[in-house]
């Protein structure tokens, strides 16, 4: 599967580059196909094969860790990213539940667990040259050939398993639907142990034939400027703080030093909340057009607003065979907002071991999303937010991540955050945590942001400036920890 499209596209284009780096690596396709093979031999060697389970740990990104993760899909073995958001307990809990054959390591002196071995990437393969005859890729599509993981907003990270051929098809339905070619150039800047940098930069980039540009995961806003316009990115898939700090990067640069991004001409942005605000922000600052995009790792890319066919009233798109309707939901009238169900034939297989949780989730060939969206006359839909982040507002419904809009743009707070309470806590309906504008004092902005809070949407809550919002792996709001320090706090 994986492997026969990397084989394909090294037989098309053997001397374009697949993959480079930020320290200057690179690979052509031919070049990659032989790192695969030397990693599966590595693999075959250590007795991997169909069906069993390899974790890795702290890899950097570099073209040996996308040559690791296609050989383990060559092997017909099953990937696992052990994310870095783990801790001690949770590794130990990550591990007792894939139980791993052994976890890849960036080096030898790296031991993750006492329960289990750790093996260096560069001990999978040898130095010298390809092997005359490597192990034939296993047609493993009735199993897994990876396992991510659920951002543990209800306890600890859900399994979520996906099949080979299904992974495959979602990602060609993808690149065709937005036009990714040859001649594009995909920057990724996320950690490869993601489903967003993989999904959305790695799968696509190598079924589109375009070269793949691994960044630093650590390079500040400025240096990350300067490498989108040094490499002449066309794509690149982001959140939206991300490119609010590319904004600010670009706003304390003079006219004629700022870096020009007019190459890139799919700024894809999604992960959280696209809002108005940035959007505006980007253009003026940035000089692009924000692509909103809606998915998720259990079900793939759902929607999507291209610059062929922008967003109205930011309602998306969906992609081409992606099915949807909405579920009415308590407090909201049919016509008005409702539960968005989609259904697709390349998705997911659900959540590993979670039966209540997979039950709820997928049923009867629909994906019930947890989200709540508005529909318009031609089909596009609106994303609100969680159904679980609703909150009974003077104007109506309100969920928090407008919550969050509206707050940047009425108070001195340059992000906020907020959590819906306890329902049994009749006083405090939603937690609050703020990222002060710059040079206003935190009393200052607390006051401002309860009284917004109060006056004009009729809410109770509590108030936390900081000048650091806990944060996933992958960069978005961590709602579980700010819950739970919420919860702790009181």
């Amino acid at each position: 599967m994986l492997y026969r499209m990397l084989a394909t596209m090294a037989h098309r284009r053997p001397d374009a580059i697949a993959v480079r780096t930020a320290n200057g690596e690179a690979v052509t396709y031919q070049e990659l196909l032989a790192h695969v093979d030397r990693m599966a031999e590595g693999l075959a060697a250590r007795q991997v094969g169909r069906g069993d389970v390899v974790a890795c740990r702290g890899l950097r990104n570099s073209t040996g860790y996308v040559a690791f993760i296609l050989a383990v899909a060559k092997t017909g073995a099953v990937y696992v990213p052990l994310i870095r958001e783990f801790d001690r307990e949770g590794l130990d809990e990550a591990i007792r539940r894939t139980r791993p054959m052994f976890v890849v390591t960036e080096d030898e002196h790296h031991l993750v667990s006492p329960t289990v071995d750790s093996v260096a990437l560069k001990e999978l393969e040898s130095a010298g040259p390809p092997p005359v005859s490597s192990p034939a890729e296993r047609d493993a599509v009735d199993g897994p050939f990876r396992i991510l993981w659920s951002s543990g907003s209800t306890g600890f990270p859900k399994m979520i398993s996906w099949r080979q051929d299904k992974l495959l098809q979602e990602r060609k339905r993808w690149v065709r639907h937005i036009g990714l070619t040859d001649t594009d150039v995909v920057f990724c800047g996320h950690t490869l142990d993601v489903a967003h940098a993989t999904d959305l930069h790695l799968f696509a980039a190598l079924l589109a034939g375009a070269p793949l540009v691994l960044g630093e995961p650590e390079s500040e806003p400025e240096r990350l400027l300067g490498e989108l316009e040094g490499t002449g990115a066309t794509m690149m898939s982001a959140l939206p703080r991300h490119y609010a700090q590319l904004a600010d990067a670009a706003d304390t640069q003079k006219d004629a030093e700022r870096p020009t991004l007019s190459a890139l001409r799919l700024p894809l942005c999604g992960g959280t909340y696209v809002g108005s605000n940035l959007v505006a922000r980007c253009r003026r600052s940035l000089g692009i057009v924000l692509c909103e995009i809606y998915g998720s790792t259990e079900f793939g890319l759902a929607a999507v607003d291209l610059p062929s066919a922008p967003a109205v009233s930011r309602h998306l798109p969906l992609v081409t065979g992606v099915e949807a309707r909405l579920e009415p939901i308590a407090g909201a009238g049919r016509d008005e907002a409702g539960e968005l169900v989609l259904s697709s034939p390349w998705t997911s297989e659900g959540y590993l071991h979670s039966e209540v949780a997979h039950l709820r989730t997928f049923r009867d060939g629909e994906y019930w999303t947890g989200d709540v969206a508005q529909r318009d006359d031609s089909g596009r839909y609106r994303i609100l937010g969680r159904v679980s982040e609703s909150l009974p507002a003077t104007h109506g419904l309100l969920f928090t991540p407008g919550l969050d809009e509206d707050l940047v743009a009425h108070c001195p707070v340059a992000e906020a955050v907020s959590v819906v309470a306890d329902l049994d806590d009749p006083d405090v309906r939603v937690h609050v945590v703020v990222r002060p504008a710059p040079g206003r004092a935190a009393e200052e902005v607390r006051a401002e942001v309860r009284a917004r809070l109060v006056g004009h949407h009729g809410l109770t809550g509590d108030v936390v400036v900081t000048d650091t919002i806990p944060r996933t792996a992958v960069g978005k709001p961590n709602k579980a920890l700010i819950r739970s320090r919420a919860g702790a706090d009181q």
